[in-house]
Formats: C-alpha cells, sequence, structure tokens
C-alpha cells in the first residue's frame, strides 16, 4: 500500500471512529462560553439558571456524562445517569447507576425510578439536560 493511500485510509479510519464517539459528539453539540452555553442551535444563560440537572440512560451515558461534566462541571446541582453494567467512569457530579442492558433489571426500575425523583425537585428555573443514547 503507497504511503498516500495509508495515509488517506489512516484518516478515514479516525474520523469514523470520532464521528462515533459520544464524548466527542457531545463536545461537538455542546459549547460554553463564560455564562453562555450553546446547544446546537439553542442558547441559554446560564446566569439566568437556577440549577442544572444532568439525568439520562444508556451504554454511552457514561461518556456523554462525563463530557457533560467537562463542559459545566461547576455548574451541574447533580446528575443521575443509569448505564450498563461494567460501563462506570470517575465523575463528580454525575452519579453513575449500574442496570441491565439489553434486558432491563431491577437496577434498571429503580435507576429509572431515582431519575423521576430528581426531575421532581426541578422548577421552571432550572435547566435540565437529559441524555440517552442506543444502540
Amino acid at each position: 500500500m503507497s504511503s498516500t493511500l495509508r495515509d488517506s485510509a489512516l484518516a478515514i479510519l479516525r474520523a469514523a471512529l470520532d464521528a462515533a464517539d459520544p464524548r466527542a459528539a457531545i463536545h461537538r453539540a455542546m459549547q460554553r462560553d463564560g455564562d453562555r452555553l450553546r446547544v446546537g442551535a439553542r442558547e441559554y444563560d446560564l446566569a439566568r439558571v437556577r440549577r442544572v440537572f444532568v439525568v439520562g440512560f444508556g451504554k454511552a451515558g457514561a461518556a456523554m456524562a462525563q463530557a457533560v461534566e467537562e463542559i459545566l462541571g461547576d455548574k451541574i446541582e447533580r446528575g443521575w445517569v443509569s448505564v450498563k453494567y461494567g460501563h462506570l467512569a470517575p465523575l463528580q457530579k454525575v452519579h453513575l447507576h449500574e442496570a441491565g442492558h439489553p434486558l432491563p433489571d431491577a437496577n434498571s426500575l429503580l435507576g429509572a425510578q431515582k431519575i423521576l425523583e430528581l426531575l421532581d425537585e426541578t422548577t421552571s428555573d432550572d435547566l435540565v439536560i437529559c441524555l440517552i443514547s442506543g444502540g
């Protein structure tokens, strides 16, 4: 294989891996500049938000929550994300809860209940970020 062909193949592989990386996807979709948060086409003034909560579920939940903490760390009040067994990551504000996948189990139900309890504490002055992954 020629050097140019090999370099092109490696560049394509890197681009494909980056596109499929849930942490990178969150960083592409969510940017913060001081108290300005942009998520896709929407913009939020964090100075006008009382609290930020993070909830979610899915195999990529840990990586996505990690990215949200990297972007919003000091602004996050707390969070709860249910993930597949063995998919934990060290986080500061978001609790990762292991549960069954692909079949739900008792921990899946507990995780859903904890998310609902957290959401019951929110008001219209709060911002809730919901992370959902599948596959």
